[in-house]
């Protein structure tokens, strides 16, 4: 059988999808890719549609004026340098508490 890629998005807290003002880390993890290493992995990532920069770690500066109680969709993109038509994709939402 034939699994399609995929990745998922690791948070500090994996049964918990709120983040507080300041630093956090969220890390891709990429699953039924072929290649060796993450090296041969282009990461992409946005945070409500804006565009950031980051390989399969990204910091996330969460800072005022962001209130209390509001959503951050985050999305990131993996695709296999090699292979354009390899690559998997995952969204989540982060509530900033």
């Amino acid at each position: 059988p034939i699994v399609n890629p995929k990745v998922i998005i690791k948070t500090p807290s994996p049964a918990d999808t709120s983040v507080s003002l300041g630093k956090t880390r969220l890390r891709a993890v990429p699953y039924f890719f072929n290649v060796v290493n993450l090296g041969e992995l282009i990461f992409k990532w946005s945070v409500n549609n804006q565009a950031l920069e980051g390989a399969n770690v990204l910091e996330l500066e969460i800072a005022p004026p962001i209130p209390l109680n509001q959503n951050l969709n985050v999305r990131v993109t993996a695709q296999n340098l090699k292979n354009d038509l390899e690559f998997g994709s995952k969204e989540i939402n982060l509530n900033v508490k």
